[in-house]
């Protein structure tokens, strides 16, 4: 009976996703043609075949749509995690996972690199980065925890690297505006950039902050 009352919430989210999907594609099409300024929420309704309540019930706001769906990158993110090899280092864990999450979906990678073209011209794009990347932090610090098999909240270790990861991560994203033929070619190399030069620091800390049992 339980899986029975379930199937109509899993085609209800199913649906919710492709619907997300298509209104994201009909956004970026219009954000490369026209700018991100010049485009309205009717517009991006009329290119997706959408009702404007329907991009209302799915987005808060233009902006949001330069944004991944937190749940569902939050899910994907903490899974690649847990299935990487046991005695893989975290750092090397960490930029599967975001490989993961990036280089999986062309739309992805295409809104990472609008909205950081935008958000030196778009105020309101630079503050929703900033709320984008604070949840970004608690979604590596839960994976990371996962990962370590910590499950005390108030545990610093899993926050402070998830932090260095977004701090020099935001940095090299600065590159991407000169890149006009930005590809997951140029996206891996930024990646494995930022792992380079996180890995003796990340690993040092966990070798260095062993988890106690007040932590498990």
């Amino acid at each position: 009976m339980s899986d029975l009352a379930e199937q109509p919430k899993k085609r209800n989210n199913e649906k919710r996703k492709q619907t997300r999907a298509r209104i994201e594609a009909a956004a970026l099409s219009l954000f490369m043609t026209r700018g991100f300024i010049n485009v309205t929420v009717q517009d991006i309704s009329n290119a997706a075949k959408v009702a404007p309540a329907t991009f209302w019930r799915i987005f808060g706001s233009k902006e949001e749509v330069l944004f991944p769906d937190i749940p569902a990158l939050s899910e994907k993110f903490v899974d690649t995690l847990l299935q990487r090899p046991e005695g893989e280092s975290l750092s090397a864990s960490m930029t599967e996972a975001i490989k993961t999450i990036f280089m999986g979906d062309p739309t992805e990678l295409s809104l990472l690199r609008l909205r950081v073209m935008v958000a030196g011209e778009v105020e309101t794009v630079a503050n929703q980065i900033a709320i984008y990347e604070s949840k970004m932090r608690e979604v590596f610090a839960q994976g990371i925890a996962r990962r370590l098999g910590i499950t005390n909240h108030l545990t610093p270790m899993p926050f402070l690297v998830a932090g260095l990861f977004l701090s020099y991560g935001a940095l090299l994203m600065r590159r991407l505006p000169e890149m006009p033929l930005w590809t997951e070619k140029e996206f891996l190399l930024i990646v494995r950039e930022m792992n380079t030069y996180l890995a003796g620091t990340v690993d040092f800390l966990v070798a260095e902050a062993p988890i106690s049992e007040a932590d498990r």
